[in-house]
């Protein structure tokens, strides 16, 4: 079981403390991809490429018509349909896709329900943030 957080690398990016580039939520573009629990949570990795292909259980989606309001980020609920039945889903993986795997910095990671996986039953799987807001 794994906590929710902010990769610090993206974090550092956001708050502005890397003079060369800053992350804007609603400016860049940001995906999301479904991990199961071979995904080993830590804040030391950074990017895509890392997170072994094996934890990754679809294709990732873009998060769109994103926006930034009280307490938190927010975008449409995205639905993944190509997620096979059975497969056990633990974790949404937020990052900053450059549409290079080696150069797309993870920025946050949900662990969805801490030790009671979601296990899809091969129907659409659509994420619903709490009141709409994505908060690690």
């Amino acid at each position: 079981m794994a906590p929710n957080f902010i990769y610090p690398y993206a974090k550092a990016l956001w708050i502005g403390i890397r003079p060369d580039y800053q992350l804007n939520w609603v400016r860049d573009k940001f995906s999301i991809v479904l991990c199961n629990e071979q995904l080993n949570p830590s804040p030391s990795l950074r990017f895509l490429s890392e997170i072994p292909t094996a934890a990754i259980l679809c294709a990732s989606r873009e998060l769109v018509a994103k926006g930034v309001g009280v307490g938190g980020a927010h975008c449409v609920p995205p639905t993944f349909s190509d997620v096979q039945a059975g497969s056990r889903i633990e974790y949404l993986l937020i990052y900053h896709d450059t549409d290079n795997p080696a150069t797309s910095e993870l920025a946050v990671l949900q662990c969805l329900n801490p030790g009671y996986p979601v296990i899809a039953d091969g129907n659409p799987f659509t994420i619903r943030w709490n009141n709409g807001i994505i908060t690690p």
